[in-house]
């Protein structure tokens, strides 16, 4: 298994560019995303956690911070498309938890 590449690459290649902050789409972003997770939480009142439902919660949950990242990357001037945007992203939510360790957050 290979291990993920860090976001300055992918700004070096391309599949992330810099662009001016666009506030509105990533407000979208994130009110689509407590959206979906006031939709994940009425849900698991109704339908527990199981054995046999536990991905379709885990695919929810990534579908909410997916969201949130990619608002943060709007608001922060970047963007990713093409292949292996999915990845940059990832690697940019890597990012932010290493500058908040950093920052003593």
């Amino acid at each position: 298994m290979r291990s993920l590449r860090n976001f300055e690459e992918f700004l070096e290649s391309g599949t992330v560019k810099r662009r001016s902050s666009d506030r509105a789409r990533a407000k979208s972003l994130i009110e689509e995303a407590e959206s979906r997770l006031r939709f994940l939480n009425e849900l698991i009142q109704k339908i527990p956690v199981s054995d046999e439902n536990a991905n379709y919660f885990v695919e929810s949950v990534y579908d909410v911070l997916i969201s949130l990242i990619r608002a943060r990357l709007l608001i922060d001037g970047f963007n990713s498309s093409g292949e292996g945007s999915h990845e940059a992203e990832v690697a940019y939510m890597r990012r932010m938890g290493s500058r908040k360790k950093t920052q003593g957050l």
